[in-house]
């Protein structure tokens, strides 16, 4: 039995309502992902804001994901730290293939890397990790503290 053009037409159109929900889900996935990890930095860098020593702002970015989810907004943090040294923790992308998504740590022109992997755990490449073997660690609070200095005394 051959199917109408409109029966055609149909089944697209469904696929394509589903396509959509899907990605919407795992946008909104992602999304609460980053703000577990930019809850968990920010308790990290709570002894140093108490101290005076850092100030950590929690802001809202649009990301261009041109590849999978298309624009959204997502957590982002602005660490400024003694010498007038700005780091920034930003979302760059959902990955399909491989890993969940990507955070870059940046100051000046510096980078580090935090990876969702398909497991649901962070793993940090250091801003050494290019002239190393570029392994990703663990996220934890050791590593990230030693990566916070590398991006900022680099």
């Amino acid at each position: 039995m051959t199917r109408s053009l409109l029966e055609l037409l149909r089944d697209m159109r469904e696929r394509e309502d589903r396509s959509k929900i899907r990605d919407a889900v795992a946008r909104d996935d992602w999304v609460a992902e980053l703000d577990r990890l930019m809850q968990e930095l920010r308790r990290w860098l709570r002894p140093a804001v108490s101290e005076g020593l850092a100030r950590v702002e929690l802001v809202n970015v649009r990301v261009d994901d041109d590849h999978h989810f298309g624009p959204y907004e997502a957590p982002s943090l602005k660490i400024e730290l003694p010498g007038r040294r700005i780091v920034s923790v930003r979302p760059a992308g959902a990955l399909s293939v491989g890993a969940k998504g990507w955070v870059d740590l940046v100051c000046g022109r510096n980078r580090a890397m935090l990876v969702l992997n398909k497991r649901g755990m962070w793993k940090l490449r250091g801003c050494d990790a290019a002239r190393k073997d570029g392994k990703l660690e663990p996220l934890d609070e050791p590593h990230f503290t030693r990566v916070i200095a590398e991006l900022v005394e680099a």
